[in-house]
């Protein structure tokens, strides 16, 4: 069986179903956890940080001219559809290095590493539409709901491609027979990696962590990793590690974690 589809940019495909292919590698004995973000699309606990491929001033000045074009021009004409070819291209093209940064990067990982623990994140939850709020004093209008700035993560989210990776990455270790985790994400931000102390304050800015508790300072997104690391190791050993750690200032309850199965699970028992 094949499938044939053709893309927005003219591009015709054919694909054939198969098993995902083995990664040559050696066992070495490692373990890294990942943390995926916006402004820094992967950090690991070694201290790496990998940025995906985005799209370049020239391209996006040249992207942001044919929008304009294409508003201008009549519905249905040839030259209408000659833009949208071009702008189709153009981000077929951005779209294909981000695809291929996330295969290289993930087999990457799964040829370096036994064991990869990474977040269990609900993506699909968090690039979603904000929902509209009726204004009740004035019947037609609405309240602010931050859309244009929830629009902006969301595409940061969607270019980090945290999905891509995440699946790549189970798949690719599943058939190596490498170990991939996924742990709960709750507070790996706020809590410090050396004493276990949580807090807000602990996180000074985008990328300084200064643990309020012991002192700790690392940049605050190998900090998370490290964390991510930690409870991923600790399910391997049939450990629990607590998402709301001690010391936590936030007052609302929360489910405990046997009840709700949230301290951190793999993609299976999910």
């Amino acid at each position: 069986m094949a499938r044939v589809s053709v893309d927005g940019a003219g591009r015709w495909h054919v694909s054939f179903p198969a098993p995902q292919p083995t990664v040559d590698r050696e066992p070495t004995r490692k373990a890294v956890g990942l943390d995926r973000g916006v402004r820094t699309a992967l950090v690991t606990s070694d201290g790496q940080h990998y940025r995906a491929p985005r799209i370049s001033d020239r391209q996006a000045r040249r992207y942001l001219c044919l929008q304009r074009r294409f508003s201008r021009q009549r519905k249905g004409s040839a030259k209408r559809e000659k833009t949208r070819h071009a702008m189709a291209v153009l981000a077929a093209r951005a779209a294909d290095r981000r695809k291929d940064w996330a295969e290289k990067l993930s087999t990457r990982f799964v040829r370096e590493h036994d064991v990869i623990v990474l977040e269990k994140l609900n993506i699909k939850g968090m690039t979603r539409k904000p929902v509209p709020k009726p204004d009740p004093e004035q019947a037609g209008n609405f309240l602010p709901n931050k859309a244009r700035a929830k629009a902006g993560l969301s595409r940061g989210i969607l270019a980090s491609c945290w999905g891509t990776l995440g699946q790549r990455i189970e798949q690719k270790a599943q058939a190596a027979g490498v170990t991939a985790v996924f742990t709960d994400p709750r507070f790996t931000s706020q809590q410090c990696c050396a004493c276990g102390h949580t807090s807000p304050g602990n996180r000074d800015n985008q990328a300084v962590f200064r643990c309020e508790g012991c002192g700790h300072q690392d940049h605050a997104d190998v900090n998370a990793a490290k964390n991510i690391l930690a409870r991923g190791l600790a399910l391997t050993t049939d450990e629990i590690v607590p998402a709301h750690a001690p010391g936590h200032g936030v007052p609302r309850p929360r489910k405990s974690l046997a009840r709700a199965g949230a301290a951190g699970t793999t993609r299976t028992a999910a």
